[in-house]
């Protein structure tokens, strides 16, 4: 469905789907109280997520706001899905009490006695990312040590890992079960 639509957000809260074979707006999207700065595309539920300068991480479909979750203590720079909808977490219970938890990809259905989330990562200018279960926008867990703003957040294709790049120059590696901070790369910006 969405590759008939493409999407623009703006200053003025609104998240607009055009119809990609004309300049026509398809939908107006609204529910933001200040700009919207980010979207993505869940490439396997057909829902958009978006975030803002309220602080707010959405979910949506063409037509209305599914669901509704403050992400953050400050503004949201970015939102990411996991990519092709392969990345997904498993909880799995051991004696009713303990969960195990690691990653696995696609044939996630085939486990029995285990939820299955499919994940959204946000940054902030507070300084954190964030991993959030996409279908309910509850949060799995956070991502701290950034000395300034989370500019950009991404999930690797292959490895239960994301990488978060801020405003202190660094680039940081994630690991998503742990939530732990694995590496650190010292960017240095030229001009």
């Amino acid at each position: 469905m969405f590759n008939r639509f493409s999407c623009s957000i703006s200053q003025d809260n609104r998240i607009i789907f055009w119809k990609s074979s004309s300049l026509e707006p398809h939908a107006v999207l609204e529910g933001h109280i200040a700009s919207v700065t980010a979207v993505c595309f869940d490439p396997t539920k057909h829902i958009v997520y978006s975030v803002s300068e309220d602080t707010f991480l959405k979910s949506w479909t063409e037509k209305k706001c599914l669901k509704s979750a403050v992400a953050h203590e400050k503004e949201v720079h970015v939102v990411h899905c996991s990519p092709n909808g392969e990345m997904v977490s498993i909880w799995i219970w051991k004696n009713r009490k303990e969960i195990i938890y690691y990653y696995y990809s696609s044939a996630y259905a085939l486990i029995q006695q285990c939820i299955c989330l499919c994940q959204v990562a946000t940054g902030s200018r507070d300084k954190t990312a964030k991993i959030w279960d996409s279908e309910r926008l509850q949060l799995l867990g956070s991502l701290k040590g950034h000395k300034k703003s989370v500019w950009d957040v991404k999930f690797s294709q292959w490895d239960q890992l994301v990488i978060t790049s801020s405003a202190d120059t660094t680039l940081k590696i994630w690991n998503i079960g742990t939530f732990d901070c694995i590496q650190v790369n010292r960017r240095t910006i030229l001009i």
